[in-house]
């Protein structure tokens, strides 16, 4: 499901039904993404505990890690989402979603770039470094 979410203009652009492609066509995602919040706490909540494993910082990593995917998720299609929802996922942020999604362009940008350097030195897969 967060995957659909990061995806959805894509999955809009290319006429994919998901839940949330199927959402934004009608309405902000707010409500469905609280939803999904919402469910990713209780699958955690539920996660089995196994006393010979640090569960709960386990939990707390995943936690982060999936807020944080959302988060992103959120500043790269502001306008599929509500200003006040907007800002009150920044409140639970150190960054702020135009930070992030600035980042993000800046990192895809890197990553063209030195793809392009490899493929001019014949690098076309990363089983090339390797070898």
């Amino acid at each position: 499901l967060l995957d659909d979410l990061q995806d959805v203009q894509k999955d809009l652009d290319a006429g994919h039904q998901t839940l949330f492609s199927e959402t934004a066509r009608t309405k902000t995602l707010d409500g469905l993404t609280n939803q999904l919040l919402g469910f990713m706490d209780g699958v955690l909540e539920d996660m089995p505990i196994d006393d010979s494993l640090p569960t709960t910082d386990l939990q707390d990593l995943i936690r982060r890690n999936c807020f944080f995917l959302l988060l992103c998720a959120v500043a790269q299609h502001p306008g599929l989402f509500s200003r006040s929802y907007r800002k009150a996922l920044e409140a639970h942020s150190c960054f702020r979603l135009r930070y992030l999604k600035k980042q993000k362009q800046a990192l895809a940008k890197r990553y063209r770039r030195v793809g392009k350097a490899l493929r001019k030195k014949g690098v076309r897969s990363i089983y090339d470094l390797l070898s």
